[in-house]
């Protein structure tokens, strides 16, 4: 799959470049040659979205403990109550639902979704209730609630990528509380669910990042930053980068720093986010990247955008000097990646980075 999406991109090159030496109009000239590329591109992305994940190898084996593909769901189904925070618009009628426009007020709400795990660790996921909203005081009551239920001070705050839409989203989210065994926050901005509108959905992004400052302004209010887990996913990733500078531009950001921020499989520019580095050093204990080389969705936007992403940097220069930076922790798990896309969040490395050792270990390391 690598060598072929190589190809392509080879072929898109190449036909720009034979465009820039035609004999036509700049405009002209320009408009062709992101045509080729962009009809590269969707094709690409459309492929990825239809081809199914692969099964486990064999399902006799048993799972190594620090096993990305490890789960510690029960094998008997478990209801999960997910809490969203969203500024997507419901539309109207009986049966109103979140919609991919995007509305600026947030609203607030809960539902419950029912998962398990088989013996050969894959999960599913049984039923789900549909989004009920809440008036601000009954979804932080719940919260707490929840909180003391898991005894735990603690909360985490996922932020998804593209191409979600709050059913998918909170599918993950659930999954993710019932993996760290902590109340988990989604926060479902307007993204489309759809492969083909990255570029919508950047925009989209960008716009929602300012209330998602005011989620956190108010998180670390309600709760203290120390108790507080950041979890990006992809283009979710360069949204806190946007968040976190917006409430240190404002003046509204405090000194105390959060428990942990996990960017998982980012999609930003690696060398744009070095320019957020010290940002997150400085505003949280531990930061992590957990990225796979084997990540096709970032191929797929290194190609769109012409720089090497974050979450495929230690492959990205495996032929080089592996690149650091201060403070913040690099987790390759290329080799123990179950997913055929590679763009996924290690729930269990995860859950290992947060306890008290604190040391997530991939059972098969790279060594080139």
């Amino acid at each position: 799959m690598l060598s072929k999406f190589e190809s392509l991109q080879e072929e898109a090159t190449a036909k720009i470049l034979n465009m820039t030496n035609a004999n036509y109009d700049a405009p002209n000239k320009l408009a062709k040659a992101m045509k080729a590329l962009s009809t590269v591109a969707c094709t690409f992305a459309l492929i990825l979205s239809l081809v199914p994940s692969p099964a486990s190898a064999d399902p006799t084996i048993p799972v190594p403990l620090n096993s990305v593909a490890f789960t510690r769901l029960p094998t008997t189904p478990t209801t999960v109550p997910v809490y969203y925070i969203t500024n997507r618009q419901k539309s109207s009628g009986k049966n109103p639902e979140y919609t991919n426009d995007k509305s600026e007020t947030l609203s607030y709400g809960s539902r419950e979704i029912t998962l398990s795990s088989t013996k050969s660790q894959k999960v599913k996921y049984e039923s789900e209730t549909p989004p009920a909203d809440l008036p601000q005081d009954s979804f932080w009551e719940q919260v707490a609630n929840s909180q003391k239920l898991r005894h735990t001070k603690k909360v985490v705050l996922y932020v998804h990528g593209y191409d979600m839409n709050i059913d998918v989203s909170s599918r993950v989210a659930a999954r993710m509380s019932g993996e760290l065994k902590l109340p988990v926050i989604m926060y479902s901005w307007p993204s489309r669910r759809n492969p083909l509108t990255y570029a919508a959905d950047e925009n989209m992004a960008e716009w929602a990042s300012f209330k998602l400052t005011e989620i956190l302004q108010d998180l670390s209010t309600r709760y203290g930053k120390e108790n507080i887990i950041l979890v990006g996913h992809s283009m979710g990733c360069r949204m806190l980068c946007w968040s976190l500078q917006q409430a240190k531009a404002s003046g509204s950001d405090v000194p105390e720093k959060f428990d942990h921020i996990f960017l998982c499989s980012p999609d930003i520019d690696f060398e744009v986010f070095k320019k957020y580095s010290d940002l997150f050093v400085k505003c949280s204990n531990d930061t992590r990247i957990f990225a796979s080389y084997r990540d096709y969705r970032l191929l797929l936007s290194k190609m769109l955008h012409g720089g090497i992403r974050l979450g495929m940097m230690n492959g990205a220069f495996r032929h080089k000097e592996q690149p650091q930076i201060p403070g913040i922790e690099t987790i390759d798990y290329t080799e123990d990646d179950p997913t055929f896309f590679g763009h996924a969040i290690p729930f269990n490395l995860l859950y290992l980075a947060i306890q008290p050792s604190g040391q997530p270990k991939v059972s098969n390391s790279r060594t080139d």
